[in-house]
């Protein structure tokens, strides 16, 4: 349904409808989709949701469908496991966070840096840290 409101050009009720259904269940993505929205980015929060909707909420009625609109090197990103995605959600989370003025994420960034994370470190940069 979430995914119908958005491709009708609702994306705010796609979100709202998202977060009521799969937010206790996807916290990380509703977290990435909240930072994404509140900077204005409502068609990024839109694809973090659609992308978990169709590929890690619902993977036995629409994965298949989602994964015939990719590319090959999207559809590789599918093929992930559910933790890889959900760790790579909660690096964007770091990040919109850091990007805030978060302490506690710009040490999270600070820290991977240190351990040799050059993605980590190249957003410090751009931080200004």
């Amino acid at each position: 349904m979430g995914q119908l409101l958005a491709k009708h050009g609702d994306g705010e009720g796609a979100l709202r409808l998202w977060a009521r259904t799969y937010g206790d269940d996807a916290p990380t993505t509703r977290r990435l989709a909240e930072l994404l929205a509140e900077r204005g980015d409502v068609a990024g929060a839109v694809k973090v949701w659609t992308f978990s909707d169709a590929v890690w909420q619902n993977p036995a009625g629409l994965h298949a469908e989602y994964l015939d609109t990719l590319d090959a090197c999207e559809r590789l990103e599918c093929e992930d496991d559910p933790e890889d995605w959900a760790f790579l959600e909660a690096e964007e989370v770091a990040k919109a966070l850091a990007e805030r003025g978060d302490a506690a994420a710009i040490a999270e960034l600070q820290d991977r840096a240190d351990a040799g994370d050059p993605a980590a470190a190249k957003r410090l940069a751009q931080l200004g840290g």
